[in-house]
């Protein structure tokens, strides 16, 4: 029996992503379907960094594939596109900057700046890449957290077109900060171009 589409959308509605929690052709992650006889070649596209799963991802599903009757071998593909999120109308978006993830509150010591800290490395570690800024002018706590030296000022070294800065901590902050005066913070920083 010739192997279709159907059997591999159908074998594929069998796994559910834990992160999106959908199977992957429900989800709408599925952008490719190739089959060349008993050879069959699957693409999806991931809307989230998911660089430690996505390699234990493909296996799992291309072994599902592999176990069907008709397919001799499967090779699947699992890429991670994040899309830019739309801003407000009228808030100018930042140069390089796809997406913005604001951590706040209006407490002190609740953890804005831990969490943060904790976010980006997760995301960096899922292979996002990120940029904090920390408007806390009277405790920024970054520095310490990632083990930068006090005074450290940031370098940008463009190789094969990818920019990378090491981290730094400004202290001496020409503006309070206030929701007016934050976003030329923003605005003023050189950000690495986004992938």
């Amino acid at each position: 029996m010739p192997v279709t589409r159907a059997v591999v959308e159908a074998t594929l509605r069998q796994f559910t992503d834990p992160h999106l929690g959908q199977d992957p052709v429900s989800a709408g992650c599925l952008r490719e379907v190739d089959i060349q006889g008993g050879k069959v070649h699957v693409r999806l596209e991931l809307g989230y960094a998911a660089g430690l799963f996505k390699s234990g991802w493909a296996q799992m599903l291309q072994m599902a594939l592999e176990n069907q009757d008709g397919i001799d071998s499967a090779k699947v593909e699992v890429d991670c596109v994040i899309e830019p999120h739309k801003a407000q109308a009228q808030v100018p978006a930042l140069a390089n900057v796809k997406n913005v993830i604001a951590v706040a509150s209006g407490k002190g010591g609740v953890g804005k700046s831990t969490t943060a800290a904790n976010l980006a490395l997760a995301l960096a570690r899922e292979g996002a890449r990120v940029g904090i800024l920390d408007a806390d002018i009277y405790g920024p706590s970054q520095g310490i957290m990632f083990g930068i030296a006090e005074g450290t000022r940031p370098r940008c070294v463009t190789r094969s077109s990818s920019c990378r800065s090491s981290p730094t901590v400004w202290k001496s902050c020409p503006w309070p900060s206030s929701p007016t005066t934050t976003p030329r913070w923003c605005g003023a920083a050189r950000w690495c171009p986004a992938r």
